[in-house]
């Protein structure tokens, strides 16, 4: 698909209604300027990290440097409000059906991983027009880090109001354990699933089963992977829970770190 003036508008639209909604969402939480301001710096943390890893990588879209990351971000920072409406219904039809936690956890990353690829693919063809699969993933990556930021937003929040003591050190002490137990997280899950799409969109020379067999198989390994993360600490007993949750961080970790020289080698190759 051919990106043309028409379809940027529709997609401009579509990412300024989501912020519009996610800004209304954040507007009717509770109000409090430090953990208001710490959201505010570490947003702009993740942004600088993203276009620091994006700015030179190999893989980027040519044509697009810095505008695609900045777009990303912004698209993926827009999603918060329609994922937490989405995670709600999945969380009430839990509780009707009578699933789990477990389950609650292999369920939960439906909405996330659905919109932040249906963001990928409409900058990756109503926006910007990518070549090569790997201009996919590093969207992707930008994405990510995009929704990341926006998250973070409510686990600071949550972890002011929680502390009893400091709401700087609150906020601080749950955002430290974002970042250490999986700061690229979403980068890695939306990004393995852009390279299914990627191989979808760029290689017309090849057969649609052959294409169709990328744009899925990676869709569920990147699901598969942020099902894991979320269902390893919810496991029955508590050695189990502990043991497979600081493994499933040793793999987001290693698995970032993968994804990101994988991806470079893959754009200087390409």
């Amino acid at each position: 698909m051919k990106s043309t003036p028409i379809l940027r508008l529709i997609a401009a639209a579509l990412f300024l209604a989501a912020a519009g909604w996610t800004a209304f969402y954040l507007a009717d939480m509770p109000f409090n300027p430090t953990t208001a301001g710490i959201s505010a710096l570490i947003g702009a943390c993740w942004l600088l990290i993203a276009w620091l890893a994006l700015r030179n990588h190999p893989g980027r879209i040519g044509s697009a440097t810095p505008a695609f990351i900045f777009a990303g971000f912004f698209a993926g920072a827009a999603l918060l409000s329609p994922t937490v409406f989405a995670n709600n219904t999945v969380k009430v039809l839990q509780s009707r059906l009578g699933f789990d936690d477990l389950v609650f956890g292999l369920l939960s990353p439906t909405a996330e991983e659905l919109l932040k690829f249906t963001a990928v693919f409409v900058l990756c063809t109503m926006v910007f027009r990518i070549r090569r699969p790997i201009e996919a993933v590093t969207v992707a990556i930008a994405v990510g880090f995009g929704f990341a930021a926006a998250e973070n937003t409510i686990y600071i929040l949550q972890g002011a109001l929680e502390h009893l003591n400091s709401d700087v050190e609150g906020a601080l002490t749950a955002i430290g354990m974002r970042t250490a137990a999986a700061p690229w997280a979403h980068a890695l899950y939306t990004g393995l699933s852009a390279w299914g799409l990627g191989c979808f969109l760029c290689r017309p020379d090849k057969p649609l089963q052959w294409r169709v067999g990328r744009l899925v198989g990676w869709y569920v390994v990147g699901y598969a992977a942020h099902a894991v993360f979320n269902s390893a600490a919810e496991l029955p007993g508590e050695v189990a829970a502990v043991v497979a949750f600081f493994a499933v961080i040793v793999f987001t970790w290693i698995g970032g770190i993968w994804l990101y020289a994988r991806s470079r080698k893959i754009g200087r190759r390409d």
